[in-house]
């Protein structure tokens, strides 16, 4: 492997080659590919500040550390905590269009009820304060209305 001590030993050789020996077609090679080595680790380098930078950027937007949640005992990768967002906005964007929320006690138990549509979410207890349940139930009803 090609390592950046490694590389700088090489460029000394090439270096102290031409100048004792003048220069050749093969320190001449040797120079341009090690310019082109350097111009390519530059490059390297700089998309790799500009991925830290976006990712910073990125990072921004979560609320904090609400998408970092069991089972993952918090070291989740900020691509997924981005793709727990979105999913969690493809929920929002389902029940709210053209709806309102109620509650609604049916035989079946507490539901809500998407107003104005034919939405509506079963959950178990008599009222829905777990969030993960509600997700699960709003899941379980998009992927129903999907294959419907």
């Amino acid at each position: 492997m090609l390592t950046p001590d490694k590389l700088a030993e090489l460029r000394a050789y090439v270096d102290a080659t031409a100048a004792n020996n003048g220069v050749s077609p093969g320190t001449e090679l040797a120079t341009h590919l090690l310019d082109h080595i350097d111009a390519q680790a530059a490059r390297i380098a700089e998309l790799g500040r500009d991925a830290a930078t976006r990712d910073a950027e990125l990072a921004r937007l979560l609320p904090g550390v609400f998408y970092m949640d069991a089972p993952d005992g918090g070291d989740v990768p900020l691509l997924e905590q981005l793709r727990r967002m979105a999913r969690d906005a493809a929920r929002y964007r389902w029940l709210t269009q053209d709806a309102h929320i109620g509650e609604c006690f049916t035989d079946r138990g507490v539901v809500l009820e998407i107003c104005g549509t034919d939405r509506e979410i079963p959950v178990l207890h008599e009222r829905a304060t777990d969030r993960d349940e509600v997700d699960a139930a709003i899941d379980a009803a998009m992927e129903q209305q999907c294959t419907s």
